[in-house]
C-alpha cells in the first residue's frame, strides 16, 4: 500500500535526525533490520530504497515510509511491500509522525523467519523496531529561512545592521552604490518583524525589493 498526504500548517521550525542510524530485533525468528536515514528530498527516498531493495534482495520484505518537507508542501509516503494492507508502512510512518520529525526515511527490512505474525503481530513488529531505530537517533532543530532584498540610505546603515544582528538575520549579499542595498537571510518567524523594524527606523524610507 502507497499513501501520500499534505499537512496544513506552515511552522517556522522543524526537527529531523542528524545522521543515519541502524536497528535490529527479532520476534517469533523473523528478523527486522530498521535504517533511519536523513533525507532532504522525495527522489533521494526513492534512490535508497531502490539501494536497499537491490542490496537485501534475498529478504522477505523492503518496507519503508518517509516524510518530505512541511505544513502544506509535506509529503508522507508509505510501502508495505508485500505485507497485509495497513501492517507496515502505515505503522512506520505514525511513528515517525508521532515523533514530529521530517525530512527522514525509514526503511524496514524483514527476514520471514517461520511464523507468522498476523496483521496485529506485524503492526507491532514495524512500530517496535522504528522506535527503537529512532531512539538511536539525535534530534535536530532546523529554522525555516527566507530571504529580503532591501534598499536604504548610508544613514541608516549602523541602525540597520543592529536591528540585523538583534533578529539573527545574515547578510548574504551587499551593495554600496548610490545607496546601500543588502539581500539578508532571516528566520521566517522574525521577517514581519524586521520589516516593521527597518520601516520604523528609516522613518518608512527602506525599499523592499523583495
Amino acid at each position: 500500500m502507497n499513501s501520500e498526504f499534505a499537512a496544513n500548517r506552515n511552522p517556522p521550525e522543524y526537527y529531523t535526525i542528524a545522521t543515519p542510524e541502524t536497528a535490529q530485533i527479532k520476534i517469533k525468528g523473523s528478523r527486522f533490520m530498521g535504517h533511519a536515514l536523513p533525507a532532504e528530498s522525495v527522489e533521494t527516498c526513492e534512490t535508497i530504497i531502490d539501494q536497499q531493495r537491490r542490496k537485501f534482495h534475498d529478504a522477505s520484505h523492503v518496507c519503508y515510509g518517509y516524510s518530505i518537507g512541511i505544513g502544506d508542501q509535506a509529503v508522507v509516503r508509505s510501502s508495505d511491500a508485500g505485507e497485509p494492507s495497513g501492517s507496515a508502512g502505515a505503522p512506520i510512518v505514525n511513528v515517525i509522525m508521532g515523533e514530529g520529525l521530517t525530512n527522514i526515511l525509514i526503511t524496514v527490512v524483514r527476514y520471514f523467519g517461520g511464523t507468522k505474525l498476523g496483521i496485529g503481530g506485524l503492526i507491532q513488529a514495524y512500530t517496535e523496531i522504528t522506535k527503537a531505530v529512532l531512539a538511536k537517533t539525535q534530534k535536530i532543530r532546523k529554522v525555516i529561512s527566507t530571504t529580503i532584498e532591501f534598499q536604504i540610505a548610508y544613514d541608516h546603515l549602523n541602525q540597520t545592521l543592529r536591528e540585523l544582528d538583534k533578529l539573527n538575520a545574515g547578510i548574504m549579499q551587499q551593495d554600496y552604490s548610490e545607496h546601500v542595498v543588502m539581500t539578508v537571510s532571516i528566520p521566517v518567524s522574525e521577517e514581519s518583524n524586521l520589516r516593521e523594524r527597518l520601516t520604523n527606523l528609516t522613518s518608512g524610507s527602506v525599499q523592499f525589493i523583495s
